[in-house]
């Protein structure tokens, strides 16, 4: 292994580890925020995970199985002003912070108590490469 592999390699070590810190800081922030902010009461925030097996015809339709995954560190918010524009982001759409723990897309649905939202779109946290935090625009169905 030449020296400027060994330094490259180092660096790599060094972000990851770096990334990883920030995103336990982030997970113990989020649990604290929420504790801080929330009841016992409050419902659970949960991502709608949808798998499509099988066949792809009338005759042999899919299967779709639909998994609730708890969304642990997620706190919900109304979106601040500043980010309306009227098109993609609307008065009343809500804002969710969470960690890196499960993955959101935009088109994906999350559950709150009885209310279902659909992800308008994502803003995805990685300054270095590594997700360290989603926070998803989402519209009430």
């Amino acid at each position: 292994m030449t020296h400027s592999m060994t330094v490259a390699a180092l660096a790599y070590i060094e972000v990851f580890m770096s990334a990883s810190f920030i995103q336990s800081k982030i997970k113990f922030g989020l649990a604290k925020a929420k504790d801080a902010l929330g009841s016992d009461s409050d419902p659970v925030t949960y991502l709608e995970r949808r798998t499509t097996t099988g066949g792809n015809s009338p005759l042999n339709p899919p299967t779709i199985s639909i998994e609730n995954v708890e969304l642990v560190n997620a706190i919900l918010d109304d979106v601040s002003r500043s980010m309306i524009d009227g098109n993609l982001i609307k008065q009343g759409d809500s804002s969710l912070t969470c960690d890196n723990e499960v993955e959101i897309k935009q088109g994906d649905t999350i559950t709150r108590g009885s209310n279902s939202y659909v992800v308008i779109t994502v803003i995805e946290t990685n300054p270095t490469g590594s997700t360290l935090l989603y926070e998803p625009i989402l519209r009430l169905r």
